[in-house]
C-alpha cells in the first residue's frame, strides 16, 4: 500500500457521535446522542441515547475525548434562502438579516445550486452546551444549524416528517423543519438496513456524516471546527505510529533532499539535452496522430451511406421533457488547440454537446439519468449550469461521451 493511500486509511475516523439539539424555547430543549463506528465497509450502531433535558443528565463520561458532529434545530435557528453568487459572510449576513450584531449569534452559509442559505442561532442559546462538552473533554469538529445533513442521505426519499420536526424538501438542494412539536414522530425510518426510529434520524445522520467526513460550512465558527478536526488528526498520528517513527521519517527525508539535491543538476542538464532531440519526434507523432484522427472520424460518420449519429440523434430527442429546450446538438466538436505558438485543430471524436434551458432542475436531473441508460453513451457530465433570475430559467450545457466503436 502507497504511503498516501496508509495516511489517509489511517486518518478515516472510526467513531463518531452524531447529537441533535431542538430548542422548544431558548431555555428548553432536548437532546438526542447516537455513536456509530466503522466496521470495514459497514456502519454499526454502538449506542444511542434521547429524551435528554438538563446538562447534568449528559453521559459526559461516554462523550470524553470523542469527536460529535451536532445538528441545532428548532426556536430561534433562523433561516433565508438567497438567490446569489456572492461567497462572502459578512455581506450574505447583511443580506439576510440586516439588523443583527453578528458577533452575538452563530451564523451558518450553505451554498447550492441556484440559491444560498443563510442560517443563525443566538450564541447565548447554544454556548451552555457547548461549554458543557468542552468540559468534559468532548471534541465538536462540524455543526450544522438546521436538518441539512439529512440532504445528502435522504434526498431521494424526502420523508415529509422526521422526530420532532415537519420537513420541506426544496428545489435548490436545502430542506427546511418547521416545529418542534412536543410529542416527536415515533415513525420507524429504514435506511440501509438499519430500522432507525423518530426522534433518533437527525442524530443518526450527524454522526453518519462525521465518519464520511461531510465538510465544515462556511460559517463563524468554521475555522474553530476545523482546526479542532486537525489536531484530533495529528494526535491520531502520533498515537499510531509513534514519535520515534516520525522522528525516523524526517531523517529519511533529509537524507533524500540531500541526495536529490546532488543529482539534480545532472538531470536537468540531461532533460534539456532529451527535450532537443526529441522535438522533431514529438511533432512527427502529432502529425501522425491527426491524420488517424480524420480519418476515423470520416469513417465513424460515413460509413455505408448512413450516419449512425443521426439514430443516436433520434433516440436522444426522443428522450428531451416537453419542458425542456434543446438550443444545440453537436457531434463530434472541434477544439482549438495552441502548440509552440501555433493553432491546431482536434475533433472531439466520441463528445456529443448538447446544450438549452429548463426551469425546473430536478427534471434536468431526471433527464441526465434517462440519457445515461441508452446503450451508447458512456458517460456524462456537467460543462456548464447556471440560473438566470431574470427568467427563472436553468441554463446548462452536458458532454456525454459516445460508446462509437
Amino acid at each position: 500500500m502507497k504511503a498516501k493511500e496508509y495516511l489517509e486509511k489511517m486518518l478515516k475516523p472510526s467513531e463518531t457521535i452524531g447529537m441533535e439539539v431542538s430548542f422548544f424555547s431558548r431555555d428548553s430543549w432536548v437532546i438526542h446522542l447516537v455513536a456509530l463506528k466503522r466496521k470495514g465497509e459497514s456502519v454499526e450502531l454502538l449506542w444511542e441515547e434521547g429524551n435528554i433535558r438538563t446538562l447534568e443528565d449528559l453521559p459526559l463520561d461516554k462523550l470524553k475525548q470523542k469527536r460529535l458532529f451536532v445538528s441545532v434545530c428548532g426556536k430561534g435557528v433562523l433561516s433565508k434562502e438567497l438567490f446569489t453568487d456572492s461567497n462572502d459572510l459578512e455581506d450574505l449576513m447583511k443580506k439576510a438579516f440586516p439588523n443583527i450584531t453578528p458577533e452575538d449569534f452563530m451564523t451558518q452559509v450553505d451554498a447550492q445550486e441556484g440559491s444560498t442559505q443563510v442560517s443563525l442561532l443566538r450564541l447565548d442559546q447554544i454556548n451552555p452546551v457547548l461549554k458543557e462538552l468542552e468540559a468534559a473533554g468532548a471534541s465538536v469538529i462540524n455543526m450544522r444549524l438546521g436538518p441539512g445533513v439529512l440532504f445528502p442521505f435522504l434526498r431521494e426519499s424526502k420523508p415529509e416528517r422526521v422526530g420532532y420536526y415537519s420537513l420541506n424538501w426544496t428545489d435548490h438542494g436545502h430542506v427546511e423543519a418547521s416545529g418542534p412539536i412536543t410529542d416527536p414522530n415515533t415513525d420507524y425510518l429504514e435506511y440501509h438496513g438499519e430500522t432507525l426510529r423518530g426522534p433518533q434520524v437527525l442524530a443518526y445522520f450527524s454522526a453518519l456524516a462525521g465518519l464520511v467526513g461531510i465538510p465544515v460550512l462556511l460559517g463563524s465558527h468554521r475555522e474553530q471546527w476545523v482546526t479542532k478536526e486537525l489536531n484530533l488528526k495529528g494526535n491520531q498520528i502520533i498515537k499510531k505510529v509513534g514519535i520515534g517513527f516520525i522522528g525516523f521519517l524526517l531523517l529519511m527525508l533529509t537524507i533524500n533532499v540531500l541526495v536529490f539535491s546532488h543529482y539534480d543538476q545532472k538531470v536537468a542538464l540531461l532533460e534539456g539535452e532529451l527535450t532537443l532531440l526529441s522535438g522533431d519526434i514529438d511533432q512527427l507523432e502529432k502529425l501522425n496522430q491527426s491524420i488517424q484522427d480524420k480519418q476515423q472520424l470520416l469513417e465513424k460518420i460515413n460509413f455505408s451511406g448512413q450516419s449512425r449519429y443521426a439514430r443516436f440523434a433520434d433516440e436522444i430527442a426522443a428522450t428531451v421533457p416537453k419542458r425542456l429546450e434543446l438550443s444545440k446538438m453537436e457531434f463530434a466538436p472541434v477544439q482549438e488547440k495552441i502548440n509552440r505558438g501555433k493553432k491546431e485543430l482536434a475533433f472531439r471524436t466520441t463528445t456529443l454537446v448538447l446544450q438549452g434551458q429548463i426551469k425546473q432542475s430536478d427534471e434536468l436531473q431526471s433527464w441526465t439519468r434517462e440519457l445515461m441508460e441508452l446503450p451508447f453513451i458512456a458517460d456524462l457530465s456537467i460543462e456548464q449550469f447556471s440560473y438566470d433570475f431574470d427568467k427563472r430559467t436553468n441554463f446548462f450545457i452536458l458532454n456525454l461521451t459516445l460508446h462509437v466503436g
